[in-house]
């Protein structure tokens, strides 16, 4: 029951961060310069997201199930959930894939 919110707050988190990535491609953002401050950026935002959601969602569990310890665990998911979500796009291949099409129409208007 629990788990299932787990994993979809962590493929928000990725598929919000792969948005964020393509767009950086797209406008010449992302660059090896700064790749590194925006990897930081969104690991941060995704450690704030991470402990919010694991109080709210640890707060719940703990209070439903009567369960100090689920509450804990699954807290300590949340955090660690939406931290790899936020910054997997940064380190898997599908974000250079996905903005492929992009690059594409750019280099045919260029």
């Amino acid at each position: 029951m629990l788990a299932p919110i787990v994993a979809s707050q962590g493929g928000n988190a990725a598929t919000q961060t792969m948005t964020v990535a393509v767009r950086a491609l797209a406008t010449h953002e992302l660059s090896s310069a700064n790749a590194a401050r925006l990897v930081l950026r969104e690991v941060l935002v995704g450690l704030v997201n991470g402990l919010a959601f694991a109080v709210i969602t640890g707060v719940a569990a703990a209070a439903w199930f009567k369960l100090p310890d689920l509450g804990v665990v699954i807290g300590l998911a949340m955090i660690c959930n939406l931290v790899v979500g936020r910054s997997a796009a940064f380190w898997c291949r599908s974000c250079s894939t996905a903005s492929a099409p992009i690059r594409r129409s750019r280099q045919a208007c260029s």
